[in-house]
C-alpha cells in the first residue's frame, strides 16, 4: 500500500529546514541590495556630471553639480549670474525631477 500524502511531522520538518535556510540567506541578500543601491547612486552622479559638462559646453556657461547627502538631492545649476537650477532630483530614483 502506498501513501499519497505527507504527515504533519514531515511537513513541520520541511518548514523548519526552509526557515533555517531562509534565515541564513537574508543577511546576504540585504548586503547585495545595499551594494546595488550604492552602485546605482554612483552611476547617477557620474551621469549627472557628464550631462553638466555637455550643458556647459553647449551654453558656454559655468555649470556645477551640487550633491546634498543630507537631503539625498542632486542639483545641476548655472554658476554665472542668477545660479538658476537646470535640474534637481532625489538620489536613488525617488522623488522629483525637474528640468528648466
Amino acid at each position: 500500500m502506498s501513501e499519497r500524502g505527507v504527515s504533519l511531522v514531515e511537513l513541520c520538518v520541511v518548514l523548519a529546514v526552509l526557515a533555517v535556510v531562509m534565515g541564513a540567506s537574508v543577511p546576504g541578500w540585504l548586503a547585495l541590495i545595499a551594494k546595488h543601491r550604492q552602485h546605482a547612486t554612483v552611476m547617477e552622479i557620474a551621469s549627472e556630471l557628464r550631462m553638466a559638462r555637455q550643458l556647459a559646453m553647449a551654453r558656454h556657461e559655468r555649470v556645477r553639480v551640487v550633491v546634498n547627502l543630507e537631503q539625498s538631492e542632486l542639483k545641476t545649476e548655472c554658476m554665472d549670474g542668477d545660479q538658476r537650477a537646470f535640474r534637481a532630483m532625489s538620489l536613488g530614483g525617488q522623488g522629483r525631477s525637474s528640468t528648466q
